[in-house]
């Protein structure tokens, strides 16, 4: 948790499609879940604010010190980026042993499985760095309330692997709801989610990108 990690969502599809969102006039708050250092996807919705008539206000979540150490050095200078150095949603609300169980079980050929054993380290993992520390809020939700009560313009799901379930229920209604890894459990489940839900429309995905894209946009 505590060491710098290489960008990933850089000179991609989703990349692009960041810019062009955050590009998007009327597109007034973002919420990044999972900024690091901010060399990938949080470059990416600078570059395209930058490029909006009025550049919206965009909320970046890192709990990681040692990550959120870049991110501040790298953009905190720019006076509509928000940096919040807490989880995006508290340790209580993480995904549970049975939901991991559900996800282990079956056989997938198209997901990015690891095994239970493997989840469950990774699990406990999070939850020591995250628990009895000032970063186990529920970030997304304090932000939500304090300044989009009318709910995001845009949202990335892109942080632990145990959050995108949560994160998705504190920013759904979101005009636009991009998800990275959605051949893993991160967001397979929001994936499936979303398409079933006939308020949102697949815009955008590449299954074989990384671990898999996807870009949804509210019909209205």
């Amino acid at each position: 948790m505590d060491q710098p990690i290489p960008p990933e969502i850089r000179n991609d599809g989703l990349a692009a499609r960041i810019e062009e969102i955050a590009a998007t006039p009327g597109v007034r708050v973002i919420v990044e879940d999972g900024s690091s250092s901010g060399d990938g996807s949080t470059q990416a919705f600078i570059t395209g604010a930058l490029r909006n008539p009025e550049p919206p206000r965009l909320h970046c979540f890192e709990p990681s010190e040692a990550r959120f150490a870049q991110l501040r050095e790298r953009h905190g200078h720019h006076t509509f980026v928000q940096l919040h150095q807490c989880s995006s949603v508290r340790s209580s609300r993480f995904a549970s042993e049975a939901e991991i169980s559900e996800f282990c079980r079956g056989f997938r050929p198209w997901l990015k499985r690891r095994s239970k054993r493997r989840y469950m380290e990774w699990l406990q993992r999070d939850l020591e760095y995250i628990r009895d520390s000032p970063q186990d809020r529920d970030g997304v939700r304090h932000v939500r309330e304090r300044h989009a009560p009318d709910g995001f313009d845009a949202a990335l799901i892109d942080g632990s692997e145990f959050t995108g379930r949560a994160v998705l229920e504190d920013v759904y209604g979101a005009r636009f709801i991009l998800l990275d890894d959605v051949r893993s459990f991160k967001n397979h489940g929001n994936y499936r989610r979303l398409l079933a839900d006939s308020s949102y429309q697949l815009i955008e995905r590449a299954l074989r990108v990384r671990n898999g894209y996807a870009v949804f946009r509210r019909k209205d």
